[in-house]
């Protein structure tokens, strides 16, 4: 998740500011970032297959965030994995950190292992729809893009400067 150097790289064109000063406007936010944030604080249920909802729990959270702020969020999903991609999968990462996890639970060190079922919790198409049942039942908008969230957050940018 994300590029490695980015925040620090743009730090210069960085400032701190009040979502107070976005009142009215809308924001575009990649969905996937908000629901692997969600998804990091019940990573040993969903690896368990325990039914949880509460990776929704971040993403509403910022949501009524927004709102509150006067803010109105625009959610992007991601789409159809990039074919390019598909061959450089992260599932053998994840099996390694899965291991470890289930290691470390079995020792009884539990709040270890939370930490590494987090490298290797993903979002599925379960939870991502969902958070879409969600933003249907509040009526805020979303889209589902083509391929990849970022790609589709550029385009907006650039469409809608």
């Amino acid at each position: 998740m994300g590029s490695k150097g980015l925040h620090e790289f743009a730090r210069s064109a960085m400032r701190t500011v009040s979502l107070t000063e976005y009142r009215g406007q809308m924001v575009a936010v990649d969905a996937s970032s908000w629901l692997h944030r969600g998804a990091l604080g019940c990573a040993l249920e969903l690896e368990a297959g325990i039914k949880t909802e509460a990776f929704l729990h971040y993403p509403l959270n910022m949501i009524d965030t927004l709102l509150e702020c006067g803010v109105r969020p625009y959610l992007v999903f991601d789409g159809a994995p990039l074919p390019m991609k598909m061959a450089h999968s992260r599932q053998g990462g994840r099996a390694s950190s899965r291991a470890k996890a289930i290691g470390l639970l079995r020792a009884g060190k539990e709040q270890e292992a939370r930490t590494a079922f987090g490298r290797c919790v993903g979002v599925t198409p379960w939870m991502t729809r969902k958070l879409i049942d969600e933003l249907e039942r509040r009526g805020l908008p979303f889209i589902v893009a083509p391929f990849e969230a970022d790609a589709q957050l550029a385009f907006l940018v650039v469409r809608n400067p």
